[in-house]
């Protein structure tokens, strides 16, 4: 339902109920209440008194969030395809810092995956190949 819908029911629904809306007031405070959350949030900010102006406002407020919504929706087709933007999420950005250093790969107490390294030309724990003394 619109706010002008909205607006337009309250008034006819009022007239059944003059308890219940006595005062400009009391009938700002009702319409208030009725309105949608987002909108009512905003609309609360500006303590308004009279019936007339918290209308007004809230019209202001919902025309302003359509035209939010409107923006949105264009500038997201073209940023490309749901299933992009799914991928992008899901994609792990490491950092330097996160990174382990050279020196840990290789070093015979780190235990990666297979247990830890060994150098292939004395089997020793410790070293690489490249850094054999018995290679050298």
């Amino acid at each position: 339902m619109t706010l002008t819908e909205y607006a337009i029911k309250f008034t006819q629904l009022s007239e059944y109920a003059p308890n219940v809306v006595v005062d400009e007031q009391m009938r700002a405070e009702q319409f208030q209440e009725g309105l949608r959350l987002n909108i009512r949030a905003q609309v609360a900010l500006f303590m308004l008194r009279t019936y007339s102006e918290v209308v007004a406002r809230a019209l202001v407020i919902e025309r302003e969030m359509e035209e939010a919504q409107k923006v949105r929706s264009r500038n997201s087709r073209f940023r490309g395809s749901q299933k992009w933007e799914r991928d992008f999420k899901r994609q792990k950005v490491t950092h330097p810092q996160q990174q382990p250093r050279k020196q840990e790969w290789y070093s015979g107490t780190t235990d990666w995956a297979k247990g830890p390294r060994r150098c292939y030309e004395c089997a020793e724990v410790g070293h690489l190949r490249r850094d054999c003394p018995k290679f050298q």
